[in-house]
């Protein structure tokens, strides 16, 4: 192999990286200045909270962002916490001439939330709130770490001088998740500094974890303001699991990963001059307690040039030419009703045909002689092709990055393909307004998380706020709960048992720095799996997801006695809308747990 091919596939790994700015997170503290009262029938009692900010804290906090709490959920048809309408912030100062801003070195006392009891609530009923946390935001407009108050707050509902003393002094108040994240990390992102109008854009960046604690999961990436004539100009995309998780989590002390923080793509009717700016940007992580800290960015700064006259249209791509999507019987180990989508020549299953089934149920009834027998768990890639196939093929006109966002254009082709595909309504939303579908896919979800799962949903109520609309759906869950979803499962005609299925396109997908790979031959036997890039210089993947799968032809294969697995054809998204492929052989390296692989040659490929 060429050193010239080499550095060509090398690159695809790196990442350049614009200097991070970071602020140290400052000690504030919160607790209430009563954590136990007993409360009468039909009474009521206000809370109190205390916010100190520590002389050291080096920050101001300009004031509240919001708050949280868990409740006592047996008793919330007994009471109620209401709001403290006597200023127009989620808190209210006690003493209007010590509240906001807090300066370092300062404390305050604030009026949260009302406790209120009903009449009918019964003697001695416990009534717990657990977790309270508050948000604070300083001078620059930046999010600190979220304060979890020291205490939870407990009442009992007693008549007049009737309450238990001892029984309210032994309730344990102390809360599990008192204080702040103390997260040391930083967030550096890349991006062009200049592109010409009618470019799209894309802000990738790598979050760093440089303190002796892991952090557990990711939330979302964001940003505080848009400004510039350019905000409109672009439709901004967020994308999760293969762009911000990629099975990283949690992220040990000393690790980093690759986040994919944005995708602007532009829509505007005319190409002008101008900038685009975002301020704020910030990764949302959270420590193994589930407090979240808030990780910040140097704002993006983005010049958008106009080579040709100001104000000239922009020419967009017309619509693909698709097939529509059809019913018919299958040709399959059992005949069955099947969606054909002719523009890939694959067969569907309804969702309804596996509604209510856990995906290791729905992965088993795959094997031979099973329901599912020729069917496999299709890849999030592959719902996605199949949705907009459909959307294209009914000649609407709409953005396959703007796919998973409601819209009011979508109700029609929504409508259609529940009709093809059948509904997963759970039994207790049988007759409502909304119609939906939604399925498993084979993807890797992010930590606590069962499975991601991809819908379709049809709003039908022209009266209510979000009216006549249609929304493609991507998520996850974390329940057991089967009977509102099934599992996508797909087959296709063009398996033929030799080669010719590794050359398919979406048999083998790298993007973000996660690999999947539909069927893996390992002596015989066949796996659906995923990598995630750990070490771009090195050129190392882990593998963070393995399916037995019993029924598409291998996209690659795994020699068990050389330790190499080989890729025939690897196909390496590059933003926006291209793919390069190439010939990859990996080698196992000895004794890895979970199993690694280093690349050891990576050959360009005609598409």
């Amino acid at each position: 192999m060429s050193t010239v091919r080499w550095n060509c596939f090398g690159v695809l790994f790196a990442l350049a990286c614009l200097p991070v700015f970071s602020h140290a997170q400052g000690t504030v503290t919160a607790d209430l200045v009563t954590d136990k009262s007993f409360v009468a029938p039909g009474g009521q009692i206000t809370l109190v909270v205390e916010v100190t900010n520590p002389a050291d804290s080096g920050r101001t906090i300009e004031r509240p962002s919001g708050y949280g709490y868990s409740a006592t959920p047996l008793a919330e048809s007994n009471y109620e916490f209401t709001d403290v309408s006597s200023c127009q912030q989620s808190i209210c100062p006690v003493d209007p001439a010590r509240g906001f801003p807090l300066l370092p070195g300062s404390s305050a006392q604030f009026y949260w939330r009302t406790l209120k009891v009903s009449a009918s609530a019964p003697e001695n009923l416990l009534i717990r709130a657990s977790n309270i946390n508050m948000g604070f935001t300083d001078a620059d407009g930046r999010r600190l770490n979220d304060v979890y108050l020291q205490r939870d707050f407990v009442a009992i509902v007693a008549s007049e001088g009737q309450g238990s003393m001892s029984q309210l002094n032994a309730q344990n108040t102390q809360s599990a998740k008192a204080g702040s994240a103390i997260i040391n990390a930083t967030l550096n992102l890349a991006y062009p500094s200049t592109v010409s109008a009618g470019s799209h854009i894309e802000v990738t960046g790598t979050l760093s974890n440089h303190g002796s604690s892991e952090i557990s999961s990711i939330f979302i990436l964001g940003s505080s303001r848009h400004l510039g004539n350019h905000v409109n100009s672009y439709s901004q995309i967020s994308c999760r699991f293969k762009c911000s998780y990629n099975g990283a989590f949690p992220l040990s002390a000393g690790e980093s990963v690759d986040v994919l923080f944005r995708q602007m793509y532009y829509e505007a009717d005319m190409l002008f001059s101008g900038v685009l700016q975002i301020q704020g940007p910030h990764a949302i992580v959270s420590d193994s307690l589930g407090r979240r800290a808030y990780i910040y960015a140097d704002d993006i700064h983005i010049a958008v040039t106009q080579a040709g006259g100001e104000n000239t249209p922009a020419v967009y791509p017309p619509i693909p030419v698709r097939e529509p999507l059809e019913t018919t019987q299958s040709d399959g180990p059992v005949p069955r009703t099947v969606i054909k989508d002719p523009n890939t020549h694959k067969y569907w299953l309804p969702l309804s045909e596996s509604q209510g089934m856990s995906l290791a149920q729905v992965v088993a009834e795959t094997r031979e002689g099973g329901s599912f027998e020729g069917y496999s768990v299709a890849s999030l890639e592959e719902v996605r092709t199949l949705f907009m196939n459909h959307i294209h093929a009914s000649q609407l006109n709409y953005p396959h990055y703007s796919l998973f966002v409601g819209n009011q254009v979508l109700h029609g082709v929504t409508g259609s393909l529940l009709d093809l595909v059948g509904e997963t309504k759970d039994p207790s939303h049988v007759g409502g307004t909304t119609r939906y579908a939604s399925g498993m896919v084979s993807e890797l979800p992010e930590p606590g998380a069962k499975a991601v799962t991809v819908g379709i949903w049809q709003q039908n109520t022209s009266g209510s706020p979000f009216g006549m609309t249609g929304m493609f759906s991507l998520g996850s869950f974390a329940t057991t709960q089967y009977q509102g979803m099934g599992t996508w499962l797909v087959r296709s005609s063009l398996r033929s048992g030799d080669t010719q299925a590794l050359s398919r396109k979406d048999e083998v997908d790298f993007r973000y720095g996660q690999l999947f790979i539909a069927s893996v031959d390992v002596d015989g036997q066949t796996y659906q799996v995923s990598f995630r890039v750990i070490d771009k210089d090195e050129l190392i993947l882990e593998l963070v997801s393995i399916m037995d799968e019993y029924s598409r032809e291998p996209a690659a294969v795994y020699d068990v006695e050389n330790l190499i697995l080989q890729i025939p054809r690897m196909g390496y998204f590059v933003f926006p809308n291209d793919t390069v492929y190439f010939d990859v052989s990996l080698v196992l390296l000895p004794d890895s747990n979970p199993m690694r692989f280093r690349v050891i040659s990576a050959e360009p490929v005609d598409e």
